[in-house]
Formats: C-alpha cells, structure tokens, sequence
C-alpha cells in the first residue's frame, strides 16, 4: 500500500460508493436507511478506512421485524389472517413503534418498558452477530439458507473479523487499548446501573462485580487454555 497509495486510495473510494449505492442504500436493506454521514481517515501506512453513522427508518424496521414474527408464528394461517395483518400493519403506520419508543427514550435518559427493551434487543439482533457458528450466521441471512454459506461467512468473519493483538494494541499502556478480548455472551441484553438504596451498597456491588469480571478476563487472555 505504500508504494501505491494513489492506486489504492482510488479503489477503496470506488468500493465505498457502490456500498453506499448497493448495500446501504438499497431497495432491498431491510435495514431502511434514509441517511448517512461518514469521512475518511488514512493510518500512517497509507490504508484508507471510513467511519460513519446511519440513520433507518425505525418504523419500517419495526414493521419488518413483526412480519418475520408473524410468519414464523403462523405460516400455515396466512390467508385467513391476512386482513387482521393488514390492519396491523396500518396500526404501525399511524402509531409510534416500540423501536422509535425506546430510541426516544435513550436520548432522553427515560426509563424503558420491557416492550421497548425486547424492540432494541430484536433490531440489534437483526442485523449484528459476533457468531461464529456457521448454522447461526446462515440463518442470519435467511432461515433457508444453505449451511455451506454459513460456513463462508464464518470463514471470511473469522480472517478479517477477529481481533489479533498487534503493537498498537498496547502502545498506551500493558492492556489492549481496544479491550479486548469481550466477555462471552449467549444472548443480546442490555447494560444497566448498578443497583442499590445507598451509595456504600452501590460501591460494594460494583466492586464485587469488577473482581468476578477480572477472574473472566483472566482466563480469557490465556491462550493455551482457551485454545
């Protein structure tokens, strides 16, 4: 890249247009992207890389989301049911969804129902998995796809995916700046505060919980054991 950053700057560029134009963009995004904002940055060996942000259509998500729902719910019912989904469907047209709720609810620092919860928690799931299991990342795309298909995308995840320490990832100090690795996790859940009635009770809960993760830690930097 070095001795052709011109070249490649060129072609990185010309890769993220036709992402925007084809992936992101879309007709058939079920992530309903309406806008975007990114900028471009170079590492010191000439790479290009983009950071951005999207903004979806919450409530075309939302609908999406409960049609996959229904169907997995009731497939064999789809024609007698389907006036009662049409009127579902102009229900979520006319009112907020839980998924616009609970964003809302995020910006304002509002307390979320468990509704709410369940929508941040679906969306997130939707489109965003750290597995690498190829039946699981098959059925991300869809439920019939083949598992050969899992196994590339595990494949591919697994090769330009997955953290590997380098010399940057301690160049602030003898932990990875990046934090890695993560905590293993079976499900999506959401973080909340430490609870308690007095600051005392907080502190010792959170101190308690600091010393359990660190045990976690520990065996997860150690990789003969993991491997």
């Amino acid at each position: 890249i070095r001795t052709n950053v011109f070249i490649a700057s060129r072609n990185f560029v010309q890769r993220i247009k036709v992402f925007r134009k084809e992936i992101m963009m879309g007709k058939n995004n079920p992530m309903a992207i309406e806008d975007f904002s990114d900028k471009m940055e170079f590492q010191g060996r000439g790479a290009g890389h983009i950071h951005g942000t999207a903004w979806a259509n919450l409530k075309k998500v939302s609908m999406i989301l409960d049609n996959e729902n229904s169907l997995e719910d009731s497939e064999d019912d789809f024609d007698s049911d389907s006036e009662d989904e049409f009127e579902t469907e102009q229900n979520v047209f006319n009112n907020e969804t839980d998924l616009e709720k609970a964003f809302k609810k995020l910006r304002t620092d509002e307390k979320l129902k468990k509704e709410e919860k369940n929508a941040l928690v679906a969306f997130a799931d939707k489109f965003t998995t750290c597995t690498l299991n190829p039946e699981m990342a098959a059925k991300m795309i869809d439920e019939r796809t083949d598992i050969t298909q899992g196994f590339l995308i595990v494949g591919i995840a697994g090769e330009t995916q997955k953290h590997h320490h380098t010399k940057t990832c301690k160049k602030q100090g003898p932990e990875c700046r990046f934090g890695m690795p993560k905590f293993p996790m079976w499900k999506t859940i959401l973080t909340k505060p430490t609870k308690g009635e007095i600051a005392e009770e907080r502190t010792e809960k959170r101190k308690k919980n600091k010393e359990v993760l660190e045990a976690v830690l520990e065996v997860l930097g150690n990789e003969e054991l993991i491997s």
